[in-house]
């Protein structure tokens, strides 16, 4: 296996001890849309403050598997902590990606979900592989890799590009790399992470844009709103409850429903675009379920638009989230922070619990709030 120099930025400590062997479970990323006619830029390495292969961590050989385009999709990209490399790992959130001869344009930046966040300290060692296609597989061979981070942006803003922190890349074609290592930005913050890997296919090479978040060193954003049950909580009934958002204690507004479970009913498809709300910067927003009925988990957060093929990516809490099933809250109204100036989607997901306490169903429920 021939391994070509690694580029390190950012490396004020050595990375040892890397195990490439990674055992994950599998699944296969959708690469649904049709072609661009105008490919998406791929991030340049910047060649200040260039490591040494000598000073750079050394990747052990490990196996991993040819990508053969044989599935017509772009795999899922994983990251890791270098010192579990066999597990905890995150999905990444993919962006742009050229498949074959196919270029597939997404936008140029994109901001990962609150819940997705890796907490990480200064400098720590990381690794990025791919997930394999198929149970058992094993990670995708990397033929070159680049990695970049930025602030992460309240209100949703693609950076500039001295906002960059170049964290890593390599400087040739590898073709047989089952992971990539680099370090964390050196700096406290809340960070999102570029990696674009690209793959040695024919037609190729093939490449994926892919986006993480990073807390380093620092704690979560807070958040503001609430989450109450001012009045006595409703029952459930035959269909599940609609959301209501009021503007300024106004007229209630349904949101546009999206995929649900209710007993032994379930529907599922995209997300849908959200009810048109156009509100003045700094109204007061609140949520209401049908029927007072109260939710047992929830998660309202702010989304920008989705893009053609794809759906809208929450990547702000507007109420702190009550997720999960160990501690089931009991909430009917929620009031929102207040919403940045621009166009949003605010995406509301409830779960509900029977007369027992057990999980009986869950909606999801959308709004494309203009805020001017």
């Amino acid at each position: 296996m021939r391994i070509g120099k690694v580029v390190q930025y950012d490396a004020m400590r050595k990375l040892a001890g890397f195990v490439f062997a990674l055992a994950l479970a599998g699944c296969s990323a959708d690469g649904g849309a049709p072609p661009s006619t105008s490919p998406p830029p791929l991030p340049t390495p910047i060649e200040s403050s260039v490591v040494t292969p000598t000073e750079a961590p050394s990747p052990s050989p490990a196996a991993c598997a040819t990508f053969g385009l044989v599935n017509a999709s772009m795999p899922g990209i994983v990251l890791h902590l270098a010192t579990q490399p066999d597990r905890n790992e995150v999905l990444g959130l993919n962006g742009s990606a050229v498949l074959g001869s196919e270029r597939f344009d997404r936008g140029d930046w994109h901001q990962s979900a609150p819940g997705s966040a890796i907490e990480v300290t200064r400098a720590e060692g990381l690794l990025v592989s791919t997930y394999p296609l198929d149970q058992g597989e094993l990670p995708l061979c990397i033929a070159s890799a680049t990695i970049d981070a930025a602030p992460f942006s309240p209100i949703g803003a693609s950076p500039a590009a001295s906002a960059l922190v170049p964290l890593g890349a390599t400087d040739t074609l590898i073709a047989d790399l089952s992971a990539f290592p680099f370090l964390a930005p050196s700096q406290p913050g809340e960070y999102i992470v570029r990696v674009v890997l690209t793959f040695a296919t024919d037609p190729g090479p093939s490449s994926q844009e892919t986006f993480f978040r990073l807390r380093v060193d620092t704690p979560a954003l807070v958040v503001g709103g609430s989450a109450t049950a001012p009045v006595a909580c409703g029952g459930l009934s035959a269909h599940p409850p609609k959301a209501f958002l009021s503007v300024d204690s106004g007229s209630p507004i349904v949101g546009e429903g999206g995929s649900f479970t209710w007993g032994t009913t379930a529907g599922d498809g995209p997300a849908p675009p959200g009810t048109r709300v156009e509100i003045e910067h700094g109204a007061a927003l609140t949520l209401q379920i049908e029927d007072d009925l109260c939710a047992a988990w929830w998660s309202v957060q702010l989304a920008a638009p989705a893009g053609p093929y794809q759906g809208p990516e929450a990547f702000l809490d507007v109420v702190p989230a009550h997720p999960g099933y160990g501690d089931p809250g009991k909430a009917s109204r929620f009031r929102l922070d207040t919403l940045p100036t621009g166009n949003w989607v605010v995406a509301a997901g409830f779960e509900f619990v029977n007369s027992k306490g057990d999980p009986y169903g869950q909606t999801t429920n959308f709004w494309n709030v203009v805020v001017r």
